[in-house]
């Protein structure tokens, strides 16, 4: 089950639950919620809310419904990662298998989830987009961890059974982002799951894209992403 799940869902579960496993090179345990806030102010780095948000403002903020020929919905409950990644026998490249087992390598105060399917039948690329408040620098310390780890897993590595031939970036690094493709096989299958990592302020918004018949097309649209960091900035 843990290989299913780490094969077709990468971040967050579009169709199936991931199966979690202890590691002390993975993502650290457990999401807190609440309203927490850390800031009188609105807004901060890269536009988003200086304060830090809990899991209602969240579920206020995420997109939901049709985004530029996407639908998306509230992921199920049963449906939501297993606290804690996925174990990897290679310690740079620890920060990815957290993300493959469906969470981000800093652990977030509060958290939710969204799948993302197209309204046109003909586009077979899924995926999630998800929202991770985060107090102080942590923010930060996400994408500069993505970032790190993107450029020193270099060649393969194994997590949850299979192995991952490579890590590519889709675009260069860039402030407050990290958009990179991970590739992998599951016996004759091939699969790229595709990831792009924002900060907006205190939240991260992250967006896990695959398409198993065109795998160059699976990025999630900016289209999408630029919706949701738009409703984050309005905050």
């Amino acid at each position: 089950m843990a290989k299913a799940a780490a094969l077709l869902t990468g971040a967050v579960l579009v169709t199936t639950t991931a199966c979690s496993t202890d590691s002390g090179t993975g993502h650290a345990k457990g999401a807190r919620t609440g309203n927490a806030a850390t800031s009188a102010s609105d807004h901060g780095q890269d536009g988003g809310p200086a304060r830090t948000p809990g899991k209602e403002e969240l579920d206020q903020a995420v997109l939901e419904g049709t985004v530029a020929g996407y639908e998306v919905k509230k992921l199920a409950a049963r449906d939501i990662p297993l606290e804690g990644g996925y174990a990897v026998d290679r310690k740079e490249c620890a920060p990815l298998g957290a993300l493959i087992g469906g969470h981000l390598p800093v652990n977030p105060l509060s958290e939710v989830y969204r799948t993302v399917k197209p309204v046109d039948p003909k586009n077979a690329t899924v995926g999630n987009v998800w929202l991770s408040a985060y107090d102080g620098e942590d923010a930060g310390r996400v994408i500069d961890t993505l970032n790190t780890a993107v450029d020193g897993c270099e060649g393969s590595f194994t997590t949850a059974g299979l192995t991952y031939h490579s890590v590519e970036r889709i675009s260069p690094a860039a402030p407050g982002e990290a958009a990179f493709r991970v590739t992998g096989d599951a016996g004759k299958q091939r699969i790229t799951m595709n990831y792009r990592v924002v900060r907006a302020g205190s939240v991260v918004a992250g967006f896990y894209g695959v398409n198993m018949l065109d795998p160059e097309t699976g990025t999630i649209p900016d289209a999408v992403v630029d919706a949701q960091l738009e409703r984050l900035r309005r905050g």
